[in-house]
C-alpha cells in the first residue's frame, strides 16, 4: 500500500506513506479541491500503481473520454475482464462489454490472456494470443482467430501442426478471398490444392474442383 515503517533509535515504530504513493491515496474530495492538475496527478498515479478503483474515482469526476480509455486499457492489461467490463458499460460500449463477459467462464490464465489480446485488434497481440492459446492447450482457439482474421498463411501453418483435417477448408476459404479479389490464378491453384488433401467428403471435393472449373 505504498507505507513504509521503520523503528527509531527510542523503539519507536514511525510509518510514512511513499512519495510514489501520496497522490494516489489522497482523499478524492481533497485532490478535487486542490486543482485540476493534482486530480491528473492523482489519476496518473493511481494507473500506475494499479489501483483502479481509485483512478475510477477520478474519472467519474472528470468524465474525461481519454481517462476512460486508459482506464479502460489498464484493467485489459491486468486481465481484470470484470472491471474492464464495468469501464466499458459506463461509456457505453456495448461490443465490447458483451465480449468482455463472454470471457466470464474463461479460468485458464493463458486462454483469457489470451482472448483479451485478441480484443485489443492490434498484430503483435495477435502473435502473442495465438502462443498463449498454444500454451493453454487450445490450438483450435488460435486457428479460429487466424480464420476470423483471414490470415490464411498463419492458419495453414498452425493446422499443419494442430488439425491438419481442417487444411483443405482452410485452403478453399483462402482460393475464395482471392477469388473475390480477382487474383485468378492465386485462387485456381489455391482450390487445386484444396483438392490435394486426403479424407475429404465427397461434397468438400466437388467444392474445390468447382472452385478449379471456374
Amino acid at each position: 500500500n505504498g507505507v513504509a515503517s521503520w523503528q527509531t533509535e527510542t523503539s519507536t515504530i514511525v510509518s510514512e506513506t511513499l512519495a510514489t504513493h501520496a497522490a494516489a491515496a489522497e482523499d478524492v474530495d481533497e485532490t478535487w479541491k486542490q486543482s485540476e492538475e493534482a486530480a491528473i496527478e492523482r489519476f496518473t498515479r493511481a494507473i500506475a500503481l494499479n489501483k483502479l478503483e481509485v483512478a475510477w474515482e477520478v474519472a467519474s469526476r472528470f468524465r474525461s473520454p481519454e481517462m476512460w480509455e486508459r482506464l479502460a486499457h489498464r484493467a485489459m492489461t491486468r486481465v481484470d475482464v470484470a472491471f474492464a467490463a464495468r469501464v466499458y458499460r459506463f461509456v457505453g460500449d456495448a461490443s465490447m462489454v458483451m465480449s468482455l463477459e463472454r470471457l466470464e467462464h474463461v479460468e485458464d490464465t493463458n486462454e483469457l490472456a489470451a482472448h483479451v489480446l485478441v480484443l485489443f485488434e492490434r498484430d503483435e497481440c495477435y502473435d502473442r494470443a495465438q502462443e498463449l492459446f498454444v500454451r493453454a492447450g487450445k490450438p483450435k482457439e488460435a486457428l479460429r482467430m487466424r480464420r476470423d482474421l483471414k490470415h490464411w498463411d498463419e492458419a495453414a501453418r498452425l493446422a499443419e501442426t494442430h488439425q491438419q483435417d481442417a487444411l483443405d477448408d482452410i485452403c478453399r476459404e483462402h482460393a475464395g478471398a482471392l477469388e473475390a479479389r480477382g487474383e485468378v490464378d492465386a485462387a485456381l491453384a489455391m482450390f487445386a490444392r484444396a483438392a490435394e488433401f486426403p479424407g475429404q467428403t465427397a461434397a468438400e471435393l466437388r467444392r474445390s474442383r468447382a472452385g478449379v472449373a471456374r
